[in-house]
């Protein structure tokens, strides 16, 4: 009695083992598939030109909205002792105009 037991467990812990062996053997070849299009030359260059047309129209956004900040604080500002003494009021004008009209 004790044998047949034994031999019971041992055939079910071999099957046991067959299934876990089947499903590394598919988790394997799913990784090898996942790292094969990651290593795409295509898949990078595609993406290469994506995140730097990304980050183009990105740096232009923020350098329009810091230009735009800048050129309102500086046209609100009547009087500044030392832009004054470096250039005269006219060219401090005539350079924000330059920026401000369409």
């Amino acid at each position: 009695m004790l044998v047949l037991r034994y031999t019971y467990s041992m055939k079910e812990s071999i099957s046991d083992l067959q299934t876990s062996i089947n499903e590394l053997e598919k988790s394997v070849s799913f990784l090898g598939e996942q790292i094969r299009k990651q290593n795409s030359y295509r898949r990078n260059v595609s993406l290469s030109v994506v995140r730097g047309f990304s980050t183009a129209v990105g740096a232009t956004v923020i350098f329009g909205v810091i230009l735009a900040l800048l050129v309102k604080t500086i046209s609100s500002i009547d009087y500044v002792p030392i832009i004054n003494n470096l250039m005269s009021s006219e060219a401090i004008e005539s350079f924000i105009a330059k920026f401000t009209q369409p």
